[in-house]
């Protein structure tokens, strides 16, 4: 009889969800957990095969539509994603690439699992929730920066207090591994969506800048990245009117200037292009003239001799602020602050 005459014919979609869906359930009270995460492993293997081929195999596009279906009932998704802390790391991983697959399936013009999900927060709530476990830390990160492709979870992540404030913490955390795929998670909440963000911001600007100031102060990684998210931020045209406000709060402005001090070069440059905006600030209040008049020719000093790497547009910008700097008066009326602390040139060069 020639090999494979008779082949196993594949389990209809409805059958692997509902045999995955029973697995899954198994796995909180089964006592044989290896052999019943085997088969949820076998199981999942076959779903993702399904959604997305294998090798020169291609999706049928009936069969991904009718696991789309399938997936949105009896509650599979969230036995699903609430068993991810209960699989293996391949359990896991599979997992996450089955949940962006559904994600980004279009039905009669919407995602039913992205507004499944949207219907659902608690279980956006508990994916945050699980990142402070450093085992499954990546996963979730992995799904959430997947669900913050839709506009609609970004803004339910935004809006929601607990888990931002969870993301302030997060990002701080002793493990590398965790602060970074914390910060990645972070960084694409808060840049995705520009114009929603922007909106965020205005709203919520004193909250969330002064818990972002708290990441400025941190540990050195903390304060590389920050500064880079902080950069990148006020240079979204969206949020021109975040930047006005940032520029005018004299706190940021001492922050800002204060991480003239840290050795690392990368920092420093980071800094240098959040600082230009208070220069180029053409309404700045008497609290910020003050203080940057004030330390005129710290400035001066530091700036002339700080050369950054990798930056080609560095010295252009650089020759930009000296400029602007060297025409500003050497007195002034307004009552000078207690100035920023501004490192001498020497000092600060690495």
């Amino acid at each position: 009889m020639p090999k494979g005459l008779f082949k196993t014919a594949k389990p209809k979609p409805a059958d692997l969800v509902r045999a995955l869906r029973g697995c899954l359930s198994n796995l909180e009270r089964d006592a044989r957990v290896e052999k019943t995460q085997e088969e949820c492993n076998k199981l999942l293997r076959e779903v993702k095969t399904a959604l997305f081929g294998e090798g020169d195999m291609e999706p049928v596009p009936e069969t991904v539509y009718c696991l789309t279906q399938e997936a949105l009932k009896d509650e599979f998704l969230r036995v699903l994603i609430l068993s991810i802390p209960r699989l293996d790391l391949e359990g896991r991983i599979n997992s996450s690439r089955i949940l962006a697959g559904l994600q980004r399936q279009k039905v009669d013009g919407d995602f039913p699992v992205v507004r499944y999900l949207e219907m659902s927060p608690g279980i956006l709530d508990f994916l945050v929730a699980i990142y402070e476990r450093t085992e499954l830390a990546l996963i979730s990160g992995t799904i959430l920066r997947e669900c913050i492709r839709s506009k609609r979870l970004a803004s339910y992540l935004l809006y929601s207090q607990s888990d931002l404030e969870r993301f302030f913490s997060y990002v701080d955390v002793a493990n590398f591994d965790v602060a970074s795929d914390a910060f990645a998670t972070f960084e694409e909440l808060l840049t995705r969506h520009e114009e929603m963000v922007a909106q965020f911001l205005q709203v919520k600007h004193t909250w969330f800048f002064e818990r972002f100031n708290n990441l400025l102060q941190s540990k050195y990684i903390t304060k590389r990245q920050a500064i880079q998210l902080l950069r990148r931020m006020l240079q979204i045209p969206a949020n021109d009117a975040v930047k006005q406000r940032y520029v005018s709060d004299a706190n940021n402005l001492m922050i800002i200037m204060n991480l003239f001090r840290e050795a690392s070069k990368s920092i420093n440059t980071e800094a240098f292009h959040v600082f230009r905006a208070f220069v180029a600030n053409e309404n700045k209040p008497p609290e910020i003239a003050s203080i940057l008049y004030s330390n005129r020719d710290k400035l001066l000093s530091f700036f002339s001799s700080f050369v950054a790497s990798d930056d080609p547009r560095f010295d252009e910008d650089k020759a930009e602020v000296l400029s602007e700097i060297r025409k500003w008066p050497e007195r002034i009326i307004t009552a000078p602050l207690a100035p920023a602390a501004v490192p001498r040139a020497a000092s600060a060069v690495v």
